[in-house]
């Protein structure tokens, strides 16, 4: 095989990281083991060993989207990242991108992905709604555990009504704010000597 990279793991230890070229073969070899035997099974148990494969990596590539956003990326850097192979649409790499910033507030999602606790689908529900109320949806272990114990298609709705629970009110006064920040008073004096007041916003 060929040599990898040297990198340090906190403990004083150097370890060779291995090339690309390295982990792609191994992967060959992991698969030509696995496949012949998944061929032999019934449907339905096929589609859950294959589905449970699934799962890890897409943990394993959330948890490394989750670093690179740590270390300061932005979403977007971490969206062309996904698509640098021109074989990922915008639709998939944003999708990737927000289940890695859930997982960057709670690594918690990831484990569960990685235990089948969390299907992607449900960490996408969940993703999505930490989206719209900056992390506090993924960070709401109550309402984690409700998603992983509800099928994706009824889990959006838990996480929409979760969503409009903890967010109506704050956006309320959040858009009261702004538009008192906004909000000025003009007042000037017109040729005709007239004084003329103007609220804005």
């Amino acid at each position: 095989m060929s040599s990898g990279v040297q990198t340090d793991t906190g403990s004083g230890i150097n370890m060779t990281a291995p090339s690309r070229a390295d982990m792609l073969e191994l992967q060959e070899l992991a698969l030509a083991v696995v496949w012949p035997g998944v061929e032999l099974m019934p449907a339905d148990d096929a589609l859950a060993v294959l589905e449970a494969g699934k799962a890890q990596y897409d943990a394993m590539e959330a948890l490394i989207l989750a670093s690179r956003l740590e270390a300061g990326a932005s979403a977007r850097s971490v969206e062309s990242l996904l698509q640098e192979d021109d074989k990922t649409s915008k639709r998939s790499a944003k999708k990737r991108t927000r289940r890695a910033k859930a997982v960057k507030q709670n690594p918690t999602i990831a484990k569960k992905m990685q235990s089948g606790e969390l299907s992607p689908d449900q960490s996408d529900v969940i993703a999505a709604g930490a989206d719209k109320t900056n992390g506090a949806a993924a960070e709401d272990d109550e309402l984690i555990e409700q998603v992983a114990s509800t099928p994706p298609d009824q889990a959006k709705k838990v996480v929409d009504d979760w969503v409009r629970e903890h967010t109506s009110r704050d956006q309320v006064q959040d858009r009261y704010d702004r538009q008192r920040r906004l909000r000025s008073v003009k007042r000037w004096t017109t040729d005709r000597d007239t004084d003329v007041l103007a609220i804005e916003g």
